[in-house]
């Protein structure tokens, strides 16, 4: 029975524990790289290969991922393939670097394929998979925090807090992943108080410390993005469910004051009565306050030169995963907008298919649970949907002021986010789920294996010198050297 649960649903455990243990890759010694940012991204190539691999073996998820896909109606399936299909021609005809552009083609390829695997599964087996995949966040979220307070406490034990080299933030190579991450998952972490509140006691209380937590880690940090996204998200969840948005409003807003409460007493506060030191390396890691004082670096250079390049190149886009070659500026890999580097790299026709199946998808999901949220609709249900559409839409935001699209654990979590997502979504009868073809199966299979193989292909012989690479590019970047696609570290 374990077994057959667990091949049932192998894609949802298997993203859980990635969920659970890659945001504290830190921890694992590795002989490739000591590199977090590249353990992330080695741990996703594992998971979208393990996940898909399994797929060509596993006859009964085959037939709940095609069942799945079926319900597509035939304009998303055309957009869908056209996206692809243009993305190769602008890797083949148009990249200068092609491997590297037939990379991040089959990466993405492989993360629709996971999360239709994801909802498939939940739609076939069970509605409780959700809460595993809730559970995940939840968990690794009161790990990430317990480790951040316990950073705190040890900075005071030398009468000042430091935050040299982010130290806070030492499971991210950047800070501003962390935010990332922060924007996919906020909005769950008031589904278990709202959920099991009546049902644990006193123990209540600490349902409310994750979420006050990152409030609190999000001040600190200076999440810009995070914070305009989140509103946005929220406000949007209050535009669509009104009343029944309340208790969910509430807890944000609630954990919110806590969390500026303890930020306070935390950070501002004891600079003041004990007279610590407050070291700041970089002006980027020195608060929300701090930051939010200080003038907007590159960013409209960047999204300058990515519009010069749509221009140069409307059709096809320079390629996949380009933008860091043609840059001007040393250490950009990316214009920090999922609109522009799609409309950049990708090209104008890409573009069109990518925006119209973000709406028309976004259009279902409203459709979708504004018909099922009623009277009679549980409150598992309602504050699903609520705690969805907030993430959603705060990554949506978010993506357009860094990159949420291409870093691995954002790429993982909104993965996660969009299959939940569709598992929402009305399904065939199971007959019809038996009844798919073997052609269908040969196609799905031929695919998933020609995606499979580029992406294990173009990661050779990188991934045998990620540190020497990382040398060579840290010697050259001030000697006009080439900032290489973004794919691992540099």
């Amino acid at each position: 029975m374990i077994i057959r649960n667990l091949t049932s649903a192998f894609a949802i455990w298997l993203s859980g524990i990635y969920l659970l243990f890659i945001p504290n890759i830190i921890i694992i010694d590795s002989s490739i790289t000591t590199s977090t940012y590249d353990l992330q991204r080695l741990f996703e190539i594992l998971l979208l290969c393990s996940t898909s691999g399994f797929l060509l073996f596993h006859n009964n998820s085959r037939k709940w991922w095609l069942n799945y896909f079926a319900g597509f109606s035939a304009t998303s399936k055309f957009l869908l393939a056209s996206f692809f299909l243009l993305g190769f021609l602008s890797a083949i005809f148009v990249a200068p670097l092609p491997k590297y552009a037939l990379q991040e083609l089959s990466l993405f390829a492989l993360l629709f394929v996971l999360a239709i695997n994801i909802a498939a599964q939940i739609q076939q087996n069970s509605n409780k998979l959700r809460m595993v995949l809730l559970t995940a966040i939840f968990i690794t979220v009161a790990i990430i925090s317990w480790q951040f307070v316990l950073e705190y406490f040890f900075s005071l034990l030398d009468g000042s807090i430091t935050i040299k080299n982010n130290n806070f933030f030492w499971r991210f190579l950047n800070l501003r992943l962390f935010n990332q991450f922060q924007t996919w998952t906020l909005p769950f972490l008031a589904l278990p108080f709202l959920l099991y509140y009546k049902k644990t006691g006193h123990w209540r209380i600490l349902l409310l410390l994750p979420a006050t937590l990152w409030w609190t880690f999000w001040l600190h940090s200076g999440g810009r993005a995070t914070g305009v996204a989140t509103i946005i998200g929220v406000l949007v969840v209050w535009l669509i469910f009104r009343k029944k948005a309340f208790p969910f409003l509430m807890f944000l807003a609630g954990t919110l004051l806590l969390g500026v409460m303890l930020y306070l007493i935390m950070f501002l506060e004891f600079e003041k009565s004990s007279g610590a030191t407050l070291i700041i390396d970089q002006a980027s890691d020195g608060g929300l306050i701090r930051v939010a004082t200080k003038a907007e670096s590159q960013r409209m250079a960047m999204w300058l030169a990515a519009l010069k390049m749509a221009w140069s190149n409307p059709w096809l886009g320079i390629g996949p995963q380009q933008y860091a070659f043609y840059h001007p500026i040393q250490n950009v890999a990316h214009p920090h907008n999922a609109t522009l580097q799609v409309l950049a790299e990708w090209g104008g026709l890409a573009f069109i298919c990518f925006f119209l199946l973000v709406l028309l998808g976004f259009i279902s999901w409203i459709k979708n649970i504004t018909q099922t949220v009623s009277d009679t609709t549980k409150n598992v249900d309602s504050y699903f949907f609520m705690a969805l559409t907030a993430s959603f839409v705060a990554a949506g935001v978010h993506a357009q002021l860094s990159g949420i699209l291409v870093m691995p654990v954002s790429q993982v979590t909104g993965v996660i986010v969009i299959a939940l997502m569709l598992s929402y979504s009305p399904q065939y009868p199971v007959e019809i789920a038996n009844s798919r073809q073997s052609y269908q199966h040969l196609l799905l299979s031929l695919f998933i294996f020609a995606m499979g193989a580029t992406l294990i292909w173009s990661i050779f012989p990188d991934i045998k010198r990620l540190e020497e690479d990382k040398t060579v590019f840290v010697e050259s970047r001030y000697n006009d050297g080439i900032f290489h696609p973004r794919f691992w570290q540099q």
